[in-house]
């Protein structure tokens, strides 16, 4: 798999929370990953809640971090866009988490900061949505230590799932072409496989008479420069499936590869000598003997 950095969009009130938003942005660029915050917003035609679904969908998963605040609401709805966010990062069944301020924390806050960390416009909204959170995955957090923490163990775990896209560098992005090539040469493995396994019951022959037999023997249908160019792509498609192949596995590709590239050796000298690709020659004995020196560790 490709390295990828997860966006993930951080939820939360913001005056009252500055400090522990940056706290979370900074964990989740610690972790390798993209945070996506509203203090990213730039304007633009689209309304405020347009933008912030918009970013949501964008996103590959979605934290809440509920201080003692509800936030401002968003007029049609009557809800507090954190409440909005929140209903539409589920709806979208993006992965999430919710940290939600412990009560002894939050009297701490008061304390030290007064009623403006508090909720007392729309107390009733906020208890009903703190209820709402807690009914699902969620942790408390009494500092900003705990916020780093939670992130530090959640993000690594969504970094794993093989379902959320995520962003990679445009140099390790799989061209079009490398899809269709790959799709190609998927193909032409398995019509040769076809034609092994018929080959095998017949004769009982080890897998190296049979290529020969099939690819380069006395009946077989390609021209020297064809065989030489499917030989090619067929060490190409078995070096890809090493890349992703089991433990076990590996052996008997790594012996098919060399079978493969030992029959390149032979077919090339029949080409004309404006077609050989000495560089290319050398390449193969080189990767002959790599293989050999793995055959021989293992």
């Amino acid at each position: 798999m490709k390295r990828r950095k997860l966006q993930i969009f951080l939820s939360s009130t913001y005056e009252d929370l500055i400090g522990d938003r940056l706290t979370a942005m900074e964990a989740v660029l610690a972790s390798g990953h993209v945070p996506a915050t509203m203090e990213q917003f730039s304007p633009g035609d689209e309304t405020a809640w347009e933008k912030i679904q918009r970013w949501i969908d964008e996103s590959d998963a979605f934290i809440l971090i509920l201080g003692g605040r509800y936030g401002s609401l968003e007029p049609p709805s009557g809800k507090s866009y954190m409440h909005l966010e929140y209903e539409y990062a589920l709806s979208k069944r993006k992965p999430f988490f919710s940290l939600v301020i412990s009560d002894t924390h939050l009297e701490e806050r008061i304390k030290e900061r007064g009623l403006s960390v508090d909720e007392r416009e729309n107390s009733e909204k906020y208890k009903q949505f703190r209820e709402l959170v807690k009914q699902k995955h969620c942790g408390f957090w009494n500092d900003k230590k705990d916020i780093r923490a939670a992130i530090f163990q959640k993000v690594p775990e969504w970094a794993q799932r093989e379902d959320l896209t995520g962003w990679i560098r445009a140099e390790d992005a799989v061209s079009t072409e490398s899809v269709n090539e790959l799709a190609s040469l998927s193909m032409e493995n398995r019509e040769l496989r076809e034609k092994l396994k018929t080959f095998e019951n017949r004769t009982g022959n080890t897998f190296d008479d049979m290529i020969r037999e099939i690819i380069t023997g006395p009946e077989s249908v390609f021209s020297k420069p064809e065989q030489l160019a499917y030989l090619q792509r067929q060490a190409a498609y078995l070096r890809n499936q090493l890349e992703t192949a089991a433990t076990e596995e590996q052996p008997a590709l790594r012996h098919q590869l060399a079978t493969v590239l030992r029959l390149q050796l032979q077919v090339s000298p029949f080409q004309r000598p404006e077609q050989r690709n000495v560089d290319l020659h050398h390449e193969v004995i080189k990767e002959l003997e790599q293989l050999r020196d793995i055959s021989k560790s293992h």
